[in-house]
């Protein structure tokens, strides 16, 4: 009798034990195609679109967890005030869209549906990751980060070696850049995206894979994954992007080099990051190097972008509003603001604008060492692309603001 009562509870034992197990194994291949296809946005499996993969995954992970009625207790305790004004600046920028209702510009849909996708599936992401933050580690997100950039790599190497990439691992994206207008850092007139999409956005990855690596401990791998990140930043270099990491270099080594108070330190952070989210427009009425293309040519969606929200009387115009304001006014330009400050402050209104600023300021004072970098040449880096639809936002705003939480305490590094 006993020992059938002993089996029956190492039946449970075992059944919970893989339960455990799985769901756990369900969130890391989670993280890790999150992580992935951050870096390697156009890589994709016999034409699927892995980002698909990912929100299906996300909505079963929260399923699984609101089934658990201790959940709410257990994973909103702490933090919860950061995690709180996230999900609220998301609910801001759905509800942005009942503008779209009142606007004079035809609802484009298909372009419409495509942001909403992005924008739900980083909404599901950042409710994953709270609900699984426990989970979430500095070893598990180098490991992926180091998967992803190789990746990343070698889809260089075949665009520079004129290698054809096999069809059923990209969707025909752009992946390399050519003209006068595109110089690498090598003198050579193209500019090499990859499965990235983007030049500035494959510059960005690799510059930030090449900060987290940078402090690691002496290994050959060390040194291998930062000449991949140092030959990419090359082929996708660009004078813009190395505009904007002089500011987030400066503000770094005088906020951590300098021995300054808390509360100095405090208003000094907010001072910057609040001339930062203005600095699109102060960058437009002084005309900063409005000689350059790239500059030129941002200053003129920038200004299209003021009027729209001047003739909307300052509220928002919803989610793809300056797409499809620029789309009917100008030449059906399909175009993003390249920025993601006017953006949020034209499509997404005012209040979202501030409550972004407060999240962004929180995670200033919260962030050390690589992340604090990292943080700042994302939003410098935002000054002239929109990046709200990016994973790479979640990553920085939450993935690092999770791992900062439990690896830094008092200011100190914690194994």
């Amino acid at each position: 009798m006993n020992s059938g009562l002993i089996d029956i509870n190492y039946i449970k034992k075992i059944k919970d034990i893989c339960k455990k197990i799985s769901y756990e194994k369900i969130f890391d291949f989670y993280f890790f195609l999150f992580i992935f296809t951050t870096i390697n946005r156009e890589f994709s499996f016999f034409g699927i679109d892995l980002r698909y993969v990912l929100v299906i995954l996300s909505l079963g992970l929260i399923a699984k967890k609101l089934f658990k009625k201790k959940f709410c207790i257990t994973n909103f305790k702490k933090n919860n005030t950061y995690e709180g004004l996230l999900i609220l600046f998301y609910l801001l920028l759905f509800c942005s869209n009942i503008m779209l209702v009142f606007n004079n510009e035809e609802l484009i849909f298909n372009e419409f549906i495509s942001l909403m996708i992005l924008h739900t599936n980083n909404f599901l992401a950042l409710i994953t990751f709270i609900l699984n933050k426990k989970m979430i580690t500095m070893e598990k997100t180098i490991d992926y980060l180091k998967i992803s950039i190789i990746i990343l790599t070698i889809s260089f190497i075949f665009i520079l070696f004129n290698i054809p990439i096999p069809s059923f691992l990209t969707n025909d994206a752009r992946m390399i850049s050519v003209g006068a207008d595109h110089v690498n850092l090598f003198g050579n007139h193209f500019r090499i995206a990859g499965f990235a999409e983007d030049a500035n956005y494959a510059f960005l990855f690799f510059y930030t894979v090449f900060l987290i690596f940078f402090n690691r401990e002496k290994s050959f791998e060390k040194f291998l994954i930062l000449v991949f990140c140092f030959l990419g930043m090359g082929f996708s270099f660009s004078k813009t992007q190395v505009l904007m990491i002089i500011p987030s270099l400066f503000v770094y080594l005088f906020v951590f080099k300098y021995k300054i108070k808390y509360i100095e330190r405090k208003y000094i952070l907010f001072v910057f990051l609040f001339g930062i989210f203005l600095s699109p427009i102060l960058l437009l009425k002084i005309n900063f190097l409005g000689s350059l293309n790239t500059l030129s040519t941002r200053y003129n969606l920038w200004q299209n972008a003021l009027d729209m929200f001047y003739r909307n009387c300052f509220l928002p115009s919803g989610v793809g509003g300056f797409r499809f304001y620029n789309y009917h006014n100008y030449f059906n330009w399909m175009v993003q603001t390249h920025s993601t400050y006017l953006q949020v402050l034209t499509e997404l209104g005012i209040i979202s604008f501030f409550l972004l600023l407060n999240i962004v300021y929180k995670a200033a004072n919260k962030y050390r060492g690589t992340s604090f970098l990292i943080l700042l040449n994302y939003l410098c880096f935002s000054i002239t692309s929109e990046t709200l639809y990016l994973q790479y936002f979640i990553f920085v705003i939450y993935i690092l603001y999770v791992i900062n939480t439990k690896y830094f305490v008092g200011g100190e590094y914690r194994q």
